[in-house]
């Protein structure tokens, strides 16, 4: 019996030094493979290549801040979020472009693309996935960054520095004599500019359109005179389509242009004011990841990242539960009354290119967009969404945000917004 315990133990040992020699040998391999690998998307990573899906994209929608300078807000005062009943995704279904299926079928689809997403109801937790991304994972929130610029302007018309009707050249002196003469403050916010600033798909095929300008000056590339521009001179040569206030043009170009109103209303960088107004006043577990332009500017119609449990915190600031997500409160109800009120209404969001685009998405009709939201509901409900498949979507009147984050260009996850909320309110 000894002799056979000695002889297993000998032939452990040499397993496990085999074992041993082989993971020793094939860790330096791999360690070049992830380095070769990761070192290859650097060396690819512009904007054309970026927006082409693949992946590169989706390495990159996780690594934003390898490739552009950032801003990172750190987070002061963490705290948990508290977990409540959980939602059961088999029993929630609805009808996608991928066909009719239930949440946890979306969750996992091959086509899906989905990374994860998080419900918070009435301040706690009560469903939350990471089908193909890990809970500590930053990750770019795209458009739905968009409200933020919208908020610290909010913020301001709230302090009394300045007012809906202001014309934004009335605070952005430098554009005074352009074609922004008669844009006012409520046209930024609900992206009626009037200018030749539209995303659709013939300006993003477009090289010399200004949305694809802005971009190019964002990540530092050159246009196609080969000059690198700013995005606050890609702006100022922006020419009329119609009156502003006439037409939802959805445009992240617009979005920009609130940002430069931010800051030389208030002579401080965009950063610094969403730390001091918003970020620093919020419980969030990590840094909220502003990422900027090559001059500086806070890329904030989209170019953000943060781990989803912060872009749910965010939404919080919307609610009654607010105090779930900081410790005081940041979005003013004035603030959210305004967004909910969503004066233009259905037949001014449906009548150009974007209404139907986004009530396609959502497989649900709003009210309309307001604000830098896409959509607002009868019920005060709100959604943003995002490039590759980001979305978070706030119902204050049912205190319930839930936050997605996806890597393809259409998630199946936008229909189940409304569906979610109802199952919930019940």
């Amino acid at each position: 019996m000894k002799k056979h315990t000695a002889t297993k133990s000998i032939w452990s040992s040499v397993a496990l030094g085999v074992v041993l020699a082989i993971s020793l040998a094939a860790a330096p391999a791999a360690a070049q493979n992830e380095l070769a690998r990761t070192q290859g998307f650097h060396a690819k990573a512009k904007l054309a290549t970026l927006l082409s899906g693949g992946e590169l994209t989706g390495w990159w929608l996780k690594n934003v801040a390898r490739t552009l300078p950032t801003a990172s807000l750190p987070s002061q005062q963490p705290k948990v979020l508290r977990q409540g009943k959980q939602l059961n995704a088999a029993k929630i279904s609805a009808a996608t472009h991928l066909g009719k299926m239930t949440l946890a079928q979306a969750l996992t689809h091959e086509k899906g693309g989905a990374r994860g997403m998080i419900v918070v109801h009435r301040g706690k937790v009560v469903f939350e996935s990471y089908p193909n991304m890990s809970q500590f994972d930053s990750h770019l929130w795209a458009s739905v960054a968009k409200p933020t610029a919208a908020l610290l302007v909010e913020i301001l018309i709230d302090q009394g520095r300045m007012q809906d009707t202001d014309l934004m050249t009335q605070h952005v002196q430098d554009f005074k004599g352009t074609h922004w003469d008669k844009v006012r403050v409520v046209d930024l916010l609900d992206m009626t500019a009037g200018l030749d600033l539209v995303e659709n798909p013939v300006t993003r095929q477009n090289p010399n359109s200004i949305p694809i300008r802005t971009f190019l000056a964002e990540f530092g590339e050159p246009n196609m005179a080969g000059k690198i521009e700013t995005v606050r001179d890609v702006l100022k040569a922006a020419q009329p389509l119609g009156e502003p206030g006439d037409k939802f043009d959805y445009s992240s170009s617009v979005t920009q242009a609130l940002v430069l109103l931010a800051e030389e209303a208030t002579k401080t960088p965009w950063p610094e004011l969403m730390h001091e107004y918003v970020w620093s006043h919020t419980y969030a577990e990590a840094p909220l990841q502003v990422h900027l332009a090559p001059d500086g500017m806070a890329a904030a119609h989209g170019i953000m990242s943060s781990r989803l449990r912060d872009l749910a915190r965010f939404g919080l600031l919307y609610t009654n539960d607010w105090k779930v997500a900081a410790k005081k409160r940041v979005v003013s109800k004035a603030a959210v009354r305004r967004i909910q009120a969503a004066p233009r209404g259905y037949d001014f969001f449906i009548k150009g290119y974007s209404g139907p685009v986004m009530e396609g998405w959502l497989g649900a009709s709003p009210k309309s967009n307001s604000r830098q939201w896409d959509a607002v509901f009868d019920d005060g409900a709100m959604f943003k969404g995002g490039l590759f498949g980001q979305g978070l979507y706030v119902s204050p009147e049912n205190d319930l945000v839930i936050a997605f984050f996806s890597k393809v260009l259409q998630t199946p996850l936008g229909p189940f917004m409304r569906p979610i909320d109802a199952y919930l309110a019940r």
